[in-house]
């Protein structure tokens, strides 16, 4: 059984007044009520809390039960926690948890994200599971990048995967995308409007896509059919989506992934600089809703066990959550925006 995954978040509080630290205090008590609930069978408390918002996306009581019981049966009725994250977003709080599931061994996690309002009765936004596991980052993490890099889009975006945790970013257990970051469009602490169902609904649907630095187009998919929100595509050689993949020297190059179908039109060998258009994000691949990554690795193939291993980026100055920085990955949570 596959479970849809939204807002993975790194614990990012700065200077909290009193009344930030008890929004903390209380997420984190209504996440911990919520997931008790949830793998007690108690779908009406569950139910209960949820906002409207959340209850259209399931459609009704009996398919969250059903979804709920999906859960319960394969991972068990008992879930032990041992690593969790907070984060504060405008209205908006999110909380995640890794633990053990009764029926998981070894390094196997599940990995629950929530995120709830912060008025109007603290109603819970998405209660989201992913699979996991505590298995270290697979790149390589003592390479010195020879190029620096620019973001692929312009304006603010949250960084939706980011870090070397398990729990922060789903990208660091697979050795090409180890360092990859994942990004969403914002707008008053959200990445959507209405239910959330259709890609039309979210903020970065359809928004145009850069190259993020001079190079040469190697590697490309276009024809692919974007999913529908909550639906990822189950073929794990299409993870990708549709994709452009960049030669920048030094054995360096550059994948950007999930891109909306035909809305690539550069053709292999094109030279392209910086800023140049390449694309523009959508929803394909191993995507439940739209968002684009980004990633570097040491060649250009993108699949089977000859796959390029993931690099770490080095970026160029941009505002990080409203400062300027240099050579600063950023964090799952992180709010980032281009210096154009």
């Amino acid at each position: 059984m596959r479970y849809l995954w939204l807002f993975v978040c790194t614990f990012i509080l700065w200077g909290c007044n009193d009344s930030e630290e008890l929004r903390e205090v209380d997420t984190i008590i209504d996440s911990t009520k919520v997931t008790s609930q949830f793998f007690n069978g108690n779908t009406d408390y569950v139910w209960d809390r949820m906002s409207e918002q959340l209850r259209r996306y399931h459609g009704s009581k009996d398919n969250f039960r059903a979804f709920q019981q999906g859960v319960i049966s394969e991972h068990g009725g008992r879930f032990n926690v041992d690593q969790s994250e907070f984060f504060k977003l405008d209205q908006v709080n999110y909380y995640d948890i890794s633990g053990k599931a009764q029926k998981q061994t070894g390094q196997n996690r599940l990995a629950l994200h929530m995120s709830f309002t912060n008025k109007n009765g603290d109603k819970l936004l998405s209660l989201d599971f992913r699979e996991t596991s505590i298995a270290s980052i697979l790149g390589d993490q003592t390479y010195a990048p020879q190029n620096t890099w620019d973001f692929p889009f312009e304006g603010e975006y949250l960084t939706w995967w980011g870090s070397n945790s398990h729990l922060s970013n789903a990208n660091v257990q697979d050795k090409s995308t180890a360092f990859g970051l994942n990004f969403v469009k914002i707008v008053d602490g959200r990445h959507f409007i209405d239910s959330g169902r259709r890609n039309s609904d979210y903020y970065c649907w359809g928004r145009s896509i850069f190259a993020p630095q001079d190079g040469t187009i190697v590697g490309l998919r276009t024809d692919l059919k974007d999913n529908e929100p909550g639906q990822k595509n189950p073929d794990s050689n299409l993870a990708h989506g549709n994709f452009v993949v960049i030669d920048h020297g030094n054995s360096e190059f550059s994948v950007i992934s999930h891109l909306q179908q035909n809305s690539v039109t550069l053709k292999l060998g094109y030279k392209v600089k910086k800023g140049s258009l390449i694309g523009a994000c959508g929803n394909s691949g191993s995507t439940p809703f739209p968002q684009i990554r980004m990633h570097l690795q040491d060649s250009s193939t993108l699949s089977g066990e000859s796959r390029g291993k993931g690099l770490p980026i080095k970026f160029e100055s941009y505002y990080l959550d409203g400062k300027e920085v240099k050579d600063i990955s950023p964090k799952r949570g992180s709010v980032i925006e281009p210096i154009i």
